[in-house]
């Protein structure tokens, strides 16, 4: 069996300090760990020899808003029915609001559109893996497409800025589409 694990950076950066304990226990119940970062930092730390770390998704830091806005917006990825949210959650009457929601649409497209991390993890998983995601937000919003194409159980885990609302001005995108597909739900106590 296998723990595909999505992290926000780790291995890489010095962010995740609470992941960076858990992976050698969990190396230790689990065949093999595979640990998909979602961006890219500066820094390496060293994992139990059966964790093997990809690539991160994207090949830039999500502060580059630059490189998200490209990355987001110019590709073939559905669009048309994040406005449904858009209009059914009022969206458009907070300006933070607003950017909490087309900061994750773009990210969320940007994932989808990364076809060839998703084709080798499709050819790689069998059915008794694991899908964790490390947090609530940010890469577990291409669990919708995730789970159109395969059945394993995920657990998704929850920390103060991706579980309370409240934490981002009131609102946190795209959590009616997400949330049907989490098995496990895991909230930090901390």
């Amino acid at each position: 069996m296998k723990i595909i694990l999505f992290s926000d950076s780790f291995p890489q950066g010095n962010f995740e300090t609470f992941l960076e304990n858990e992976i050698p226990f969990l190396s230790k119940e689990v065949d093999k760990v595979i640990i998909i970062p979602l961006q890219r930092k500066s820094g390496l730390r060293i994992v139990p020899k059966n964790v093997e770390c990809w690539d991160p998704i994207l090949n830039f830091d999500l502060k580059d808003k630059r490189s998200l806005f490209k990355t987001g917006f110019f590709n073939l990825s559905p669009f048309l029915f994040y406005l449904k949210e858009f209009f059914s959650a009022k969206i458009f009457l907070s300006k933070q609001k607003i950017w909490n929601f087309f900061t994750s649409v773009l990210l969320a497209r940007s994932l989808y559109s990364k076809r060839k991390v998703w084709k080798s993890l499709f050819e790689l998983v069998s059915p008794n893996d694991l899908f964790y995601f490390y947090w609530g937000d940010k890469t577990a919003l291409i669990l919708p497409y995730l789970k159109k194409r395969i059945q394993n159980k995920t657990i998704v885990r929850f920390h103060r800025t991706d579980l309370y609302e409240y934490a981002k001005n009131n609102y946190i995108p795209f959590r009616k589409l997400v949330f049907p597909h989490i098995n496990w739900f895991l909230p930090s106590i901390y």
